[in-house]
């Protein structure tokens, strides 16, 4: 698990909800906390989709709508004059980048073990942050995919000219 902190947050805000930077990972959840308050829950409800759908779904992974398919609305929450007082992101590593991630790590871990990679982006008392973190569906002593998720993490945000600094 890695905690940093953005260096510019207007930068990153501009990414966020304005670019197609992170609308490819599935949102798991958002909150926004302005003059009301807004809660996005990403996961698929099974019964919105016909059975062929939500098979085709579910065998490749996703358990949650991408974020591009919700960012117009995270737009509007957040756009005014005021900065919001809170809110928190919790995006997902898409199925096939867990796939290749695992295979990068070795013999440690398979795709089938992970439950989730997952990036928290989080702004509380006029600071944004992000934390990482790794949810596996056994127990496991190795960290070389935590290692691996947080190097490719600090990889994305660089990619995209987005300046951090890591959090003690």
């Amino acid at each position: 698990m890695r905690a940093l902190r953005f260096l510019s947050q207007a930068k990153t805000m501009h990414s966020l909800l304005l670019e197609e930077s992170w609308d490819s990972f599935p949102l798991a959840e958002a909150t926004i906390r302005s003059s009301f308050s807004l809660t996005l829950d990403g996961h698929l409800l099974c019964d919105f989709y016909s059975e062929k759908e939500w098979k085709r779904l579910e065998t490749a992974g996703y358990r949650c709508l991408p974020y591009g398919r919700l960012r117009k609305i995270c737009l509007e929450a957040i756009s005014g004059k005021r900065t919001p007082g809170y809110f928190k992101f919790v995006f997902l590593a898409p199925p096939a980048l867990i796939r290749q991630l695992t295979d990068q790590a070795g013999d440690g871990v398979r795709s089938e073990d992970v439950d989730a990679l997952a990036i928290n982006l989080v702004y509380r008392d006029g600071v944004l942050q992000l934390t990482t973190g790794t949810s596996y569906r056994i127990f496991s002593m190795d960290r070389g995919l935590d290692r691996i998720w947080d190097h490719w993490v600090c990889e994305f945000l660089s990619k995209n000219h987005l300046d951090w600094a890591e959090l003690v």
